[in-house]
């Protein structure tokens, strides 16, 4: 699990699940663990450390359980709009 506890990384991490399960409904609590999990693992296999500049790999993790493309795009964009990862969008490698 990724401990950010009074960081301004926890905050933007409550915002990005919030933006989540609004879009997903109530089931976005579950998949939104089940994604930091893959998201954990995915770095631990490539010796890195959960920071921001890796928030792309797990928006594409979180966003691959959105059915509807243009919610997919919504849901993208409406993270990106968070100020401090407005400039990590140039990362983001899913479908916008």
């Amino acid at each position: 699990m990724v401990t950010f506890r009074g960081s301004l990384a926890e905050t933007i991490f409550d915002q990005i699940e919030f933006l989540y399960v609004d879009q997903v409904g109530p089931i976005g609590s579950v998949l939104i663990q089940e994604s930091l999990n893959t998201w954990m693992a995915d770095l631990r296999s490539k010796n890195l450390k959960a920071s921001l500049r890796h928030i792309p790999r797990y928006l594409e993790i979180l966003a691959q359980d959105i059915g509807e493309e243009s919610d997919r795009k919504n849901f993208i964009n409406s993270v990106f709009e968070i100020p401090a990862l407005s400039h990590y969008k140039q990362l983001y490698k899913g479908s916008v």
